[in-house]
């Protein structure tokens, strides 16, 4: 074709056509490239090779959730203050702010001097972390001060914030599922505000972490889903899911080929998720060797470097 319309034509007309020609063809072969790079073959040795597991997308009963932002902080009834036992010097110091300590361990002595150089030991009240350590060594403290705090690493309470009409579906006891920075846990509403914040004009809801999780963080903020109710829901598993700049994709196996999709989901819970969209019932989803086919796509979508 290029040389017929190179026929006749000035050698800058011929030059202009092939470097017109050159840059159609080469955005087809990248377009090619990447409509083959969305959808990847392997045959059943190279699966197993690769360790690829599959299951079927499917529908069944699933809580019903209501989503509101949420912040996490350690639980207050688990945090405890250490206080003199007497007024004195403190002569001695044995743990420091992140400090690990044991039930009943020694955290400073206390020596009054009024009786006669008597030595008083100040003692963890529970297993945790040491939060705060406002004695320092030699320095003079009176019966009742605090000495340390100590906090259970692994117990957090859920704040939420509800705005008034969206509290009416919410429950003391109801399941709460969060999530902060990819950590999961499970927790349990125990508080309901009986007023508004006149700042926020908001209701605070209070949940309890009931499934401890040394990951979370205090502090932190997350998303809380309070479970109202039961719904019938397309469902995966979580595996299935690869993060993909701020949304979902999973891979559909079509025999021996596998197709990327891009998928929304609702609730996470016990391992599953709702899938809203992206999917339909009976696709067959890998859950074992994603990462590996991700890899495979991002090869084979990158161009060949261009001679220039």
């Amino acid at each position: 074709m290029l040389a017929a319309v190179a026929t006749g034509c000035t050698d800058n007309q011929r030059e202009g056509w092939k470097k017109r020609f050159d840059k159609d063809g080469g955005e087809k072969s990248k377009q090619s490239a990447q409509i083959n790079a969305d959808k990847l073959a392997f045959d059943a040795e190279k699966q197993k090779l690769i360790g690829i597991e599959t299951v079927s997308v499917k529908k069944e009963q699933i809580k019903d959730t209501a989503e509101f932002p949420a912040e996490i902080i350690a639980d207050p009834d688990k945090a405890v203050s250490v206080i003199a036992p007497v007024s004195g010097q403190i002569t001695s110091v044995y743990v420091n702010i992140g400090s690990r300590v044991e039930k009943d361990e020694v955290l400073a002595v206390i020596e009054d001097p009024r009786s006669l150089g008597q030595k008083f030991t100040a003692r963890a009240p529970i297993k945790g972390v040491v939060s705060q350590r406002p004695a320092s060594l030699f320095q003079w403290t009176e019966s009742g001060k605090e000495i340390a705090q100590i906090v259970d690493p692994s117990a957090f309470v859920v704040i939420i914030k509800v705005y008034p009409g969206e509290d009416e579906k919410i429950a003391a006891g109801q399941d709460v599922y969060v999530e902060s920075s990819g950590v999961q846990a499970r927790a349990k509403i125990n508080f309901i505000s009986p007023v508004i914040d006149p700042a926020t004009r908001t209701i605070e809801v209070r949940a309890k972490i009931s499934t401890p999780n040394a990951k979370l963080k205090a502090n932190a903020y997350a998303t809380a889903q309070i479970v109202i109710g039961s719904k019938e829901a397309l469902v995966a598993p979580q595996s299935a899911l690869l993060g993909e700049d701020g949304s979902y994709a999973a891979y559909v196996n079509k025999g021996d080929s596998f197709e990327k999709r891009t998928v929304e989901v609702g609730i996470k819970y016990n391992g599953l998720a709702e899938i809203t969209s992206g999917l339909s019932e009976g696709d067959i989803v890998v859950t074992k060797g994603a990462y590996q086919l991700k890899n495979a796509q991002f090869s084979t979508a990158q161009p060949a470097d261009d001679d220039d």
